[in-house]
């Protein structure tokens, strides 16, 4: 997959929950993307427990540093309606 530079925002990395890789993206609009792969599957309901972290875990189980704007956002890009 051929990616602008200024696109990218990260290299990849792992989700705590889920277990699955991810890689972020920014979108023409400015939107965050994910693109994720591998994705664990409960296959016994019975047998799973809910679970909440607050550390570092809660984002990812490894991963490079991300930029502040992933967690706080662009600033969002206000366009005119056309014919306005």
């Amino acid at each position: 997959m051929e990616v602008e530079l200024a696109r990218h925002l990260c290299d990849l990395g792992r989700h705590y929950f889920g277990s699955n890789w991810f890689w972020y993206l920014r979108e023409p609009s400015g939107a965050i993307t994910e693109y994720y792969a591998d994705m664990d599957v409960i296959t016994d309901a019975a047998t799973w427990e809910a679970a909440s972290i607050a550390d570092r875990r809660a984002l990812a189980a490894w991963a490079p540093p991300l930029p502040p704007e992933f967690v706080a956002g662009p600033e969002p890009a206000v366009t005119e309606a056309p014919g306005r």
